[in-house]
């Protein structure tokens, strides 16, 4: 097998990814330990678009199926190693082709 290695984008601490399906249509969303993005690919690694700007600390990220609209579940602001005082759960919900957050 021949494996090639390919830049998908520039994300600082990657650390969370899932896999999100809607319209029909797989893809990957990738999001920061810190204080970055998230962003979404396809599965050819075209960049899709930008989920939100931060505040960051996503240890952890899924979709939540079967709901009226794709919704995905985020830890947010959960910093290490001992500074998630601020943490909390949010989720966003993409509704007439945006993401809105809902804390």
């Amino acid at each position: 097998m021949k494996v090639n290695k390919k830049v998908l984008g520039t994300l600082n601490k990657c650390y969370a990814l899932a896999q999100v399906e809607f319209d029909g249509k797989n893809y990957l969303a990738c999001a920061a330990e810190k204080e970055d993005p998230c962003y979404l690919y396809d599965y050819e690694g075209n960049f899709i678009e930008k989920l939100w700007d931060g505040p960051g600390g996503v240890m952890s990220l899924e979709q939540y199926l079967n709901q009226t609209y794709p919704t995905l579940l985020a830890t947010w602001k959960f910093y290490s190693p001992n500074n998630g005082a601020d943490s909390k759960i949010v989720y966003y919900l993409r509704k007439d082709g945006e993401w809105q957050i809902h804390t």
